[in-house]
């Protein structure tokens, strides 16, 4: 048996490289090896910097709206807003949350006036918006492609909330779906750009008598900067009618960032 090992030994002798070329392959794959760590992906932005929550933080818009009747002319309103981040503070529930101080003006000309104080938060991996005591859901985190949800889940008793116009019942705002679209893409609005925005599209009750949906824009570190939201109702059956143009009651707002700080 020695003397057969001895004989393979010598008839199939290992490969040997040479010490040059064997060193090159080393220093060859260390130097793939460094750059494979430091090599980094495109830094995506943190979720939360889509609805950033600071003391003193201000927001203003341009908002469009316009109320459509059946027996007299549309009206049409220009409002500027002005939306204040108070302090924040624990509520009953152990939730950290900011006030939202809402003003409002007619042009630039006037004096900003009080409207009235909302909510804003991050709690359980979502961000919630909470105005005239309806809390919305407006983001779930992680922001996902494939990520929807039902942003009024906490609407209650909409029915018995007095309208002035029957078709303007809020019963209309169950049941919505909200989809993110568009994710981490660049965004121009007006004279303002944003490197980094989502959209969140929301749908509710659309049919032949009846549309309802909205879409909202954020943009990294600055939060909403656009939105749209129609409610719309007609009896004039006609499916290839614009909305605009067969709306006997509703309404429709676009709501635009002209500057933040």
């Amino acid at each position: 048996m020695k003397l057969a090992h001895q004989f393979a030994a010598i008839t199939n002798p290992p490969l040997r490289l040479p010490r040059v070329f064997a060193g090159s392959m080393l220093v060859a794959f260390l130097l793939m090896l460094a750059a494979c760590e430091t090599e980094t992906l495109p830094e995506q932005p943190r979720y939360e910097q889509y609805f950033p929550l600071e003391s003193g933080r201000v927001w203003e818009y341009q908002l469009d709206s316009i109320l459509y009747r059946e027996t007299v002319p549309n009206d049409t309103q220009r409002w500027f807003i002005r939306q204040e981040l108070g302090q924040e503070y624990t509520d009953l529930e152990g939730r950290p949350s900011f006030p939202v101080l809402t003003y409002r003006r007619r042009s630039a000309a006037d004096a900003w006036r009080y409207h009235q104080t909302g909510i804003a938060r991050i709690w359980q991996n979502r961000a919630e918006w909470v105005e005239n005591n309806l809390r919305s859901i407006k983001l779930v985190f992680p922001v996902q492609e494939s990520s929807d949800w039902q942003g009024h889940l906490f609407f209650s008793d909409l029915e018995n909330i007095p309208t002035v116009e029957a078709c303007n019942n809020l019963a209309y705002l169950y049941d919505w779906t909200y989809a993110y679209q568009d994710l981490h893409l660049p965004t121009t609005l007006g004279a303002l750009s944003f490197d980094s925005t989502l959209t969140v599209n929301q749908i509710g009750e659309q049919n032949l008598i009846e549309y309802n949906a909205a879409s909202e824009r954020y943009a990294t570190g600055v939060g909403l900067v656009w939105r749209k939201f129609e409610h719309l109702t007609t009896q004039t059956i006609c499916p290839e009618c614009p909305w605009a143009e067969k709306a006997e009651c509703g309404y429709s707002v676009e709501q635009q960032l002209i500057r933040w700080e």
